[in-house]
């Protein structure tokens, strides 16, 4: 069976990637599944290129790529074999070490796929209420600059019911909405960002099977994985299904001739005027209902109402109102009023489920989630039984080693299923890839060495599945918490 041949690729110029796999000494790639226990984190890889004639040095002006070595630029790390093209990698440039010493002349880029992105970029939605989960990953996405090229989200008939956030970083958003779910996420070898439902390792199908056939394997089982204790809560809202009185200027103001003023006005709950509220919406002013303006703070003097105009900027818990005075006289602000949708407090919910025996052996370990984005008690209770009783016993931990084993040390993804059998750890089972980390040496014959983190996936043992009101396998009855 022939050798793979390996592509690293820049795209200094915008559109068109340059080869600099002739160059290239080595690289390793490292990307994780993020799920409710671990958080999304950057995909990255390390390039190291031979640099002995300073081409990647980017002080270089004799450099063929003088100018373009800037950070952001993007890189793609393929392989291709009888035939197929795998990838490996595929992100950004963020920086290049250069190793100066004579002999050592090399320079290691540092890139990062396309979770770095999200890791910086803030984001703002509009106010959504009774949303499907599905629609509000590609909301935040979208808001995050993200094209539809560069996400894929498995259909989620979840519903929230209430989102919305203001400057906040895109990966934040995207864990507390994964961890409510018990959704799955990574960014694959393509450098495309996924979003898997709660049942997508349970519809998966094994894609291969390695008996005793291993570079390296370990195993480890000790109580760090152990979750005895769950305790789920939230502070859920409703929006109001009456239009009311959300905001209001609780003093009379006055507007020289031919002048404006502005000011925030903070939405109020109108059932509780005393606690904010965020809404939904929001009516523009309507002049002679919402505002009246008159040359006398009694409104006994001349109407100007029809002379001031009014803009407001929405956002989801307050608003930007600017009010400009067309008359030739100074003029009393007498009334002025937002009318829309209150999204009101509801009373907390608040579960906990406990595994008594584990307690007793291991010691009270605690998993909590508080979200607002919960949709009910009832999955609270649904969530809090599952996390308690599939983490109540110490997880097996494996890892293993391939190596030169073509094609399938380039063809495993994160979230694939593996069927493994070793004899001396008993291990006989299907497990699923958390984490993959590639490490290709091209420097002095060809070696590529692939580690594996695995784990036992949801649905491999008898009552361990989380399904909850999924229109194709079904609803739980009144009572009845676990899936089947």
């Amino acid at each position: 069976m022939p050798d793979p041949t390996y592509i690293a690729a820049i795209e200094f110029v915008a559109g068109s990637y340059t080869s600099v796999v002739s160059d290239c000494l080595s690289f390793n790639v490292v990307r994780a599944l993020a799920d409710p226990l671990h958080e999304l984190t950057m995909g990255r890889a390390l390039v190291v290129l031979d640099n002995g004639t300073a081409k990647y040095s980017p002080n270089n002006a004799a450099s063929p790529y003088y100018g373009l070595l800037k950070m952001g630029t993007a890189i793609r790390l393929q392989a291709t074999h009888s035939s197929s093209t795998y990838n490996l990698f595929q992100g950004t440039v963020e920086a290049y070490r250069i190793d100066p010493v004579l002999g050592g002349r090399r320079v290691t880029l540092e890139c990062y796929d396309l979770m770095r992105h999200l890791k910086d970029r803030s984001v703002d939605t509009p106010m959504l209420v009774d949303y499907n989960v599905s629609s509000v990953f590609t909301e935040v996405f979208t808001r995050a600059g993200l094209t539809s090229a560069q996400y894929a989200i498995d259909r989620v008939d979840d519903t929230v019911p209430f989102f919305w956030v203001q400057d906040r970083k895109a990966v934040e958003v995207m864990n507390e909405l994964l961890n409510v779910g018990h959704y799955y996420s990574y960014v694959d070898g393509g450098g495309a960002l996924r979003v898997r439902s709660r049942y997508f390792q349970i519809e998966k199908s094994v894609v291969a099977s390695y008996i005793n056939d291993f570079m390296g394997l370990t195993y480890a089982l000790n109580t760090d994985t152990v979750l005895n204790q769950a305790r789920i809560s939230g502070q859920l809202r409703r929006q109001a299904t009456a239009v009311q009185t959300i905001a209001w200027l609780r003093e009379i103001v006055t507007i020289a001739a031919s002048s404006g003023i502005g000011f925030f006005l903070d939405y109020v709950d109108p059932d509780q005027p005393a606690i904010g509220a965020p809404a939904n919406n929001v009516v523009t002013p309507v002049s002679s209902t919402d505002y009246y303006t008159n040359t006398t703070s009694d409104n006994t003097g001349a109407d100007r109402t029809a002379q001031t105009s009014v803009t407001v900027t929405k956002f989801g818990e307050s608003a930007i109102c600017s009010l400009y005075n067309g008359s030739a006289d100074a003029i009393y602000v007498t009334r002025f009023q937002l009318r829309g949708n209150s999204v009101q407090l509801q009373p907390a919910i608040a579960v906990q489920s406990d595994v008594a025996s584990s307690q007793t052996i291991y010691g009270r370990k605690t998993f909590t989630l508080d979200s607002p984005y919960l949709g009910n008690i009832l999955y609270a209770r649904d969530y809090a039984d599952y996390m308690a009783q599939k983490f109540a016993d110490p997880v097996d931990q494996i890892a293993l080693t391939l190596k030169n084993q073509y094609p399938d040390v380039l063809a495993r993804e994160v979230g694939d299923l593996i069927f493994i059998t070793e004899s001396e750890t008993a291990v006989n089972t299907s497990l699923s890839i958390s984490e993959i980390d590639h490490t290709v040496s091209l420097s002095r014959g060809l070696e590529h060495v692939l580690r594996l983190k695995v784990y036992l996936p949801q649905g491999a043992s008898a009552g361990n599945v989380l399904i909850l009101d999924d229109p194709v396998k079904g609803k739980l009855d009144s009572g009845r918490r676990l899936g089947f």
